[in-house]
């Protein structure tokens, strides 16, 4: 069998054809209410009382706040795209076989996926959902739990770098992965809390939780944001070991560069409310902080201070809104032309 690292790989390959399969294919039982469909990740705020950890509460609260504050409004806009997803691809779901290419003298791994079982929680929902998922359980696989997890990142890395081979990646998508992947982390674990605090006694309750707990840490608190978007956008552009680029040689990235990649820190920008500055001559976007109040603008005491810190507000907020409605019409447009 091939190493972890290039299962993840192919396992993310594979999954890219059965996103590319499944588009086009709807039913209505599809069409429903269902807990672990990532779209409704607020849910989890009614069982998160069950985390008797603290700081892990404090994590799943703030994946919660982050994707009701930054991805919801992008997804109410229209930016991620629906369609039914398998819903559970997991190590457990995937089967692998020996790759008759690969006796035949081709050049092509010895291994191969030949299947994937159990879609029992299949859903009409965001596409993109189906990679935020597979990312979520690769982090909690053997591989990215050993040496003191120390490859849990790269496992999630992995996945994306091969489902990115075989079908696309928009920008907006990327942009949101690091949420998504986050909330099915946040699910796995809090349900997983809340089923063990209904029975102690059944440890198996914990076997995905535990792990999905730790995973969270490391995700969301411990790596930094930068990084995790760094990671994401080289692994969706391209840089793939020669597994994937053997396995699947007709295709390319799903994301490319410099154009996409400039598109995807537009949609985290905007998604997390930050300024957006456009440069009328050359057409593009300078990220950056906010500057510092003047001292000037803060001066003052009592009901003028006040009376001055609230107008200053409500005109820096009007100038977001501006920033952000600009931002969004430019990435709708980028998002058209890759279309």
């Amino acid at each position: 069998m091939p190493s972890l690292e290039v299962r993840l790989e192919l396992a993310g390959a594979f999954l890219g054809g059965l996103s590319r399969s499944l588009e086009g294919f709807d039913h209505a039982a599809a069409h429903r209410e269902h807990s672990w469909d990532l779209a409704r990740s607020l849910d989890l705020r009614g069982f998160t009382p069950c985390i008797s950890d603290k700081r892990r509460r404090k994590v799943v609260e703030s994946i919660l706040n982050a994707f009701e504050r930054e991805l919801l409004p992008v997804a109410a806009e229209g930016y991620l795209e629906m369609g039914v997803i398998m819903g559970d691809y997991n190590d457990a779901n995937v089967i692998f076989r020996p790759n008759e290419a690969s006796d035949a003298g081709v050049a092509s791994p010895e291994w191969k996926v030949g299947g994937v079982i159990d879609f029992g929680d299949m859903v009409y929902t965001w596409r993109i959902n189906e990679l935020a998922i597979a990312m979520a359980y690769s982090m909690v696989s053997s591989w990215a739990t050993a040496d003191n997890e120390r490859h849990c990142v790269d496992a999630a890395a992995c996945v994306l770098r091969g489902f990115a081979a075989t079908y696309r990646v928009g920008p907006t998508e990327l942009a949101l992965l690091r949420i998504l992947t986050a909330c099915r982390l946040a699910c796995s674990y809090t349900m997983g809390m809340y089923s063990h605090s209904k029975d102690p006694t059944n440890e198996y309750l914990l076997l995905h939780a535990s792990p999905a707990g730790r995973a969270l840490e490391i995700w969301w608190d411990e790596t930094p944001a930068n990084v995790i978007y760094g990671v994401l956008e080289s692994a969706a552009m391209g840089h793939y070991p020669l597994t994937t680029q053997l396995m699947y040689p007709g295709f390319t990235p799903g994301v490319t560069v410099p154009e996409v990649a400039e598109a995807a820190a537009t949609a985290a920008d905007v998604a997390a409310g930050g300024s957006v500055d456009k440069d009328e001559d050359e057409g593009d976007f300078d990220f950056g902080e906010e500057e510092e109040d003047s001292e000037e603008e803060v001066t003052g005491s009592g009901n003028s201070r006040k009376a001055k810190a609230a107008a200053l507000k409500e005109k820096r907020d009007a100038e977001t809104e501006k920033k952000k409605k600009i931002a969004m019409e430019r990435l709708a447009k980028k998002e058209a032309k890759q279309r």
